[in-house]
């Protein structure tokens, strides 16, 4: 479109290629800011979610870290059971 603008003679309302150009990228810009709002509302969405799972995630961690503290021997996960196992000869 600019190249178009740039290079155009004379009356550029009778330049027929730049007339379809120029409809061919307001339409693209009209998609291009419908989409954006479209995003701008999920982003919105999102944030909401994520801040109502905020607390609950929050409240696990705690929880997680209070079990973790009270039984030291366990969490270790999968990787010492597998040693344990292997050392046992259950592999």
């Amino acid at each position: 479109l600019l190249y178009l603008l740039a290079t155009a003679e004379g009356d550029i309302l009778a330049n027929e290629e730049l007339i379809v150009t120029l409809e061919e990228t307001k339409v693209t810009v009209n998609d291009i800011n419908a989409k954006g709002a479209v995003a701008a509302k999920k982003e919105v969405e999102i944030a909401q979610t994520f801040e109502a799972y905020r607390v609950d995630a929050a409240r696990g961690a705690r929880a997680a870290g209070r079990r973790q503290k009270k039984s030291p021997g366990r969490g270790r996960g999968l990787v010492e059971a597998g040693r344990r196992g292997m050392r046992a000869g259950h592999a």
